[in-house]
Order: structure tokens, then C-alpha cells, then sequence
């Protein structure tokens, strides 16, 4: 995500000398990665809810500034965590903290339940540790409980509060569209055929909005209509 950090800050510069409250909820209304989504449900159901954007630097710096913190990421995050006293830690980038990252998080009174949400390619050893895994692969339920990951199924859902933030196109001038990354043929190889089949069969019709490491044919170089992050990414799948 440091380019869509870099998008976000480029857009607003002085977004970057803001204290952390300010730059966070600045970052949760322009739709920075899942931004509050969790957070809304979980707070309508009668539960605290607290989203901390652990890949975001300025943001970071900010917690620390105000917290007299160090400067290393995994002690900011941690730090910030235990502030909180949490019951339950929810984590989406397992490969970048796995289980044992976890593990400092025990308190006198209760140690609490460590929760990840899954649906990228993830190394099988960041899979286990947690005390349940979610993901929104129905083919992963079984595959990874065959390994003993506590995993359940959770679909993916869209979040109302979205159409609230975003002003939403009124025209819909793309045909077909896939929004995301490709690029990463090691990790979704077949998923990148079927979507390159897709672009030769439509042609200008089909778009791809994301990122990746480079398209690996023609027809995705020539769909491709550049990155979109935060609500520009709501913007291009209205047009769709």
C-alpha cells in the first residue's frame, strides 16, 4: 500500500502535519484500505471498535509523536494496542504479523483473542497461531483446516455508509471492469488468464483499474486505465 499512501498524501500535503486523529479519520472517510468498515458494524452491534493503519507512515509518526514512542513499526503497532486493552485483536496482514507478533499482548487480568482475516495468498505457517481465521475463499475452508487453521467462512459484504462519502458517477461508461491487482502471476495465475481472456474477447470494452507488477500481455497493458485507491476505487466500479 505505499502507493496508495503515496496517492492519498499527494492529494492532501498538508494532511501529513496533522495529529494523528485528525490524519486517521481523514483516512477512514477518503476509504484508505478496508478504512472503518470493521469498525461501523462493529460498533452498531454494541461493540468498541478501534482501526489501527499499521502500514501508513505519517500516521504513525504521528502516534508516536504524540506517545513518546520509538520509532520501529512493530513496537509503534504494539504499543498502540495495548493501549487500547483490547479483547480482541483482528489482524489483515498475516504474512506481516503473524500469531507470535501477538504474543507480548497478555494482561493481568485476561489474554486476548487473536483474530485474522485471510482472503490474499498467505505462507501457510502465518495461518496458524490464531485463535480463529476468516476468510472469504470458500475453497479455503477446507484446505486449511486439513493443516489445523480454526477457519471459517465469511463473505465479503459492501458497506452502506460508503454511498454517504463518495460522490458516485451517474453515468456507467465501462462496459466490464476489474478492479484490483494483477501483475503477481505467482500467486493468482489462473485468476490473471481468465481475466486476460476476458480483455482479448471485449477488448475496449473491458478495463482494469489497480496496480501490479506489470501486466504480462497487450491486451491488460492496453485496458489498463491506471490505479485507483480510496473512493476513486467506488468511483470506477459505479461506472461499471
Amino acid at each position: 500500500y505505499h502507493a496508495a499512501v503515496k496517492s492519498f498524501y499527494s492529494q492532501c500535503p498538508e494532511a501529513g502535519s496533522w495529529d494523528y486523529r485528525s490524519q486517521q479519520k481523514w483516512l477512514m472517510q477518503r476509504c484508505f484500505g478496508t478504512f472503518d468498515a470493521w469498525d461501523v458494524a462493529l460498533r452498531a452491534a454494541g461493540h468498541e471498535s478501534e482501526t489501527i493503519v499499521a502500514n501508513c507512515e505519517p500516521l504513525q509518526h504521528a502516534w508516536a509523536g504524540e506517545n513518546q514512542c520509538c520509532t520501529v513499526t512493530g513496537d509503534m503497532v504494539l504499543a498502540q494496542i495495548i493501549s487500547y486493552r483490547p479483547d480482541v485483536v483482528c489482524c489483515q496482514n498475516v504474512n506481516r504479523y503473524p500469531a507470535s507478533f501477538f504474543s507480548p499482548l497478555t494482561y493481568q487480568d485476561r489474554v486476548p483473542k487473536i483474530v485474522a482475516f485471510c482472503s490474499y495468498a498467505a505462507d501457510r505457517g502465518s495461518l496458524l497461531g490464531w485463535d480463529v481465521v476468516f476468510t472469504s475463499f470458500p475453497w479455503a475452508v477446507e484446505e486449511w483446516r486439513s493443516v489445523g487453521v480454526n477457519v471459517h467462512y465469511l463473505p465479503l459484504a459492501f458497506g452502506k455508509h460508503v454511498l454517504q462519502r463518495v460522490a458516485l458517477p451517474y453515468d456507467r461508461d465501462i462496459v466490464v471492469s476489474f478492479v484490483g491487482g494483477l501483475g503477481y502471476r505467482h500467486i493468482w495465475n489462473s485468476g490473471q488468464d481468465a481475466i486476460t481472456a476476458v480483455a482479448k474477447a471485449l477488448g475496449s470494452r473491458f478495463k482494469w483499474a489497480g496496480y501490479g507488477n506489470g501486466p504480462d500481455s497487450a491486451e491488460l497493458a492496453s485496458c489498463w486505465i491506471g490505479e485507483c485507491w480510496g473512493h476513486e476505487y467506488f468511483r470506477t466500479l459505479a461506472r461499471s
